[in-house]
């Protein structure tokens, strides 16, 4: 017994005067999963301190459609409720009974409630104390079932009275929270095969970034079930933005080119200069503001201090690296929690670890490594990787 979803967000209500571009912009990212489900534009309203969509009688669409919105950025949570008219000021109480049976046939053990009630509308003549009464004594004259209980209940009636009408609400879906994605312009994000650069992607998209995804593809060890499981994590990531871009970038080639003129220690670092060089110049296509890495201090030989200075010395554009202070756990915690842990941990080549030494390089001085930079062209290497890109959008339709 419901008609209307109440999609509540998160930080939009701290942005003042640009909060209705916030609202619009995340309004707009909600229609683009709706047409998923052929509901039309008029359906969602922005309505005063959160977004209300109206749903049909008929809706078996609803289970995936709550798993859709709550992977979108921006919003906090959603409420599962029913609104109805006041008719000569009073609640209709069938309409309470029928709205809790429908609650308790799908939750059969629950066993206590609280009723919590909010007068928007000041001038009800019901206060709120004197309502939760009133209902609560109709559900423990109806539900035998049923106890009060304030502190543990298994579940919560919320009566809002607002504007000539009663909402009634007792199911929430938490969501991922968040600023909507294109408010926070956009950024290119290096996307590997492993665990930590997805989670990265995904809390750039949560902060409202619109993200690009790029990825660096070695031929000789990159099989197609590889590319298949970079093809599943764009995907993935797809669910907090449609419209989700993925730049394959072939990177083969370049690696022969540095692997005959760096000696191994220094081949990764030379390696990701370069990635971040071409990801570099892919953004400045896109009007892209910032670079976006998965490194998290000192978790792999690559991620010292000394060696990221080396690495990020080699572009201009500003790099965020969302997960530098977290350990290895807190990105695997995160992964579950957005879905990506299961696809990242399937088997895949990394080209970033083509023929290196056994001992890298884990301290390197940015000198060191601009003379070794200057055996390559890198200018024709960064005009080779732009070269044939590919590019493809996600969710594949």
């Amino acid at each position: 017994m419901l008609n209307y979803l109440h999609i509540h967000y998160d930080e939009i209500s701290l942005k003042g005067k640009n909060k209705r571009h916030f609202e619009n912009l995340l309004r707009q990212n909600i229609l683009d999963v709706l047409g998923k489900y052929n509901l039309s534009a008029d359906r969602l309203r922005i309505e005063w301190g959160f977004l209300s969509l109206q749903i049909d009688k008929e809706r078996s669409y609803l289970p995936e459609l709550l798993q859709d919105l709550k992977y979108i950025p921006g919003i906090h949570h959603i409420e599962l409720v029913y609104r109805q008219k006041l008719k000569d000021n009073e609640i209709d109480p069938q309409i309470v009974k029928d709205f809790v049976k429908d609650i308790l046939a799908k939750n059969v053990n629950y066993k206590t409630f609280r009723i919590t009630t909010k007068r928007l509308d000041k001038s009800y003549p019901i206060k709120s104390m004197e309502m939760n009464r009133q209902m609560g004594g109709l559900l423990l004259e109806n539900f035998s079932q049923l106890s009060v209980d304030l502190e543990n209940y298994d579940f919560e009636l919320k009566i809002i009275i607002r504007q000539g009408q009663y909402i009634l609400t007792a199911q929430r879906v938490e969501a991922v929270g968040g600023l909507p994605v294109g408010t926070a312009g956009k950024v290119v994000s290096l996307l590997s095969g492993g665990i930590d650069s997805p989670v990265a992607s995904a809390l750039m998209l949560k902060r409202g970034a619109e993200v690009v995804l790029v990825h660096f593809k070695n031929k000789s060890i990159n099989t197609t079930g590889v590319q298949d499981k970079i093809e599943q994590l764009a995907e993935s990531l797809s669910k907090f933005k449609h419209n989700l871009k993925l730049y394959i970038v072939d990177f083969q080639n370049l690696q022969k080119e540095i692997i005959k003129e760096i000696p191994g220690d220094y081949r990764m670092i030379i390696y990701k200069r370069l990635m971040l060089k071409i990801s570099q110049a892919i953004a400045h296509k896109i009007k892209g503001k910032a670079l976006v890495t998965g490194d998290s201090l000192s978790q792999v030989a690559s991620q010292t201090l000394d060696n990221i200075s080396a690495i990020y010395e080699a572009v201009d554009l500003p790099i965020f690296s969302p997960l530098i202070g977290l350990n290895k756990q807190e990105i695997i915690d995160i992964s579950k929690d957005i879905g990506t842990y299961d696809i990242s941990i399937l088997p895949y080549g990394d080209c970033c670890s083509l023929l290196l030494s056994q001992h890298p390089q884990t301290h390197a001085k940015i000198k060191d490594v601009k003379q070794l930079e200057e055996q390559l062209n890198i200018k024709d290497l960064v005009a080779k990787g732009l070269e044939n890109l590919e590019i493809k959008n996600y969710p594949k339709k």
